[in-house]
């Protein structure tokens, strides 16, 4: 009712999901998906439950959404990776939202000090930035339709329906867009921040996936495979944008 009272230009909301674990933790929920044992990590089971949350009042009130991402060690928090801040980043960008922010930029162990040097975390964010920047021109022109996850089960998150996309290996999300050329784009998360992970997609029609390279911003066929059987290798938390038919090697 708020956003009918006072319409918003968007909505903003902060969760912090990558803490370290207690020993305690680890024995609590030994093979929960969210438990990455070998880093001590544990993310916060309603992760995506909470990004379900905003996505859904987005569509609703016909707002966009912004995410957080933690980005200093504070509390049980860690000083993050690169696969932590990027499997935070593209996840949200999956689920369709069209702002991210960093909490926080000042502090002594953040991304700015108090006397303007810059630690290794901007370092991480200016890298990972680029790559974003390089795909929102494709992503800001894409209609959000949908998001499924291959692997455990994390609460409120849908299976991925064996009528649009088959993906074995390693747990995966999964954001489905249209385009107005009307074909199907994919953003495939690894849902590992910690170790890299290999993913088979199958798709629901035998036609090529083409791949957007973030580092021309064009769109290429992946190297030749059997077309059942599309092999994706991700680094940790690494997100890829895919498209599902259509011309390769044009700029966007």
């Amino acid at each position: 009712k708020a956003c009918d009272l006072i319409p918003p230009d968007f909505l903003s909301y902060d969760h912090y999901v990558m803490c370290v674990a207690s020993q305690p933790e680890l024995q609590a929920e030994a093979g929960a998906p969210w438990m990455f044992p070998e880093a001590h990590l544990r993310v916060k089971p309603d992760f995506y439950q909470c990004l379900q949350c905003f996505r859904t009042l987005s569509q609703v009130h016909h707002v966009p959404f912004w995410a957080f991402t933690n980005a200093v060690r504070h509390g049980s928090y860690p000083p993050p990776t690169e696969g932590q801040i990027r499997m935070q980043l593209m996840s949200a960008l999956a689920y369709g939202a069209r702002g991210l922010q960093y909490f926080t930029y000042a502090y002594d162990q953040a991304m700015v000090r108090p006397d303007g040097t810059t630690t290794e975390t901007w370092e991480l964010a200016r890298k990972i930035n680029s790559e974003i920047h390089i795909m929102a021109p494709v992503l800001r022109k894409l209609e959000p339709i949908g998001v499924f996850h291959a692997g455990p089960v994390w609460p409120m998150t849908e299976r991925l329906p064996a009528d649009l996309l088959t993906i074995e290996g390693d747990p995966a999300l999964v954001g489905v867009f249209r385009g107005a050329d009307r074909l199907l784009y994919m953003l495939v998360v690894s849902k590992n921040p910690c170790a890299w992970s290999m993913h088979y997609l199958k798709p629901f029609r035998p036609e090529p996936f083409f791949e957007f390279d973030v580092r021309n911003g064009s769109w290429a066929k992946p190297y030749p495979r059997k077309p059942e059987r599309q092999p994706l290798t991700l680094a940790p938390g690494e997100g890829r944008l895919l498209r599902l038919g259509g011309e390769g090697e044009s700029r966007f």
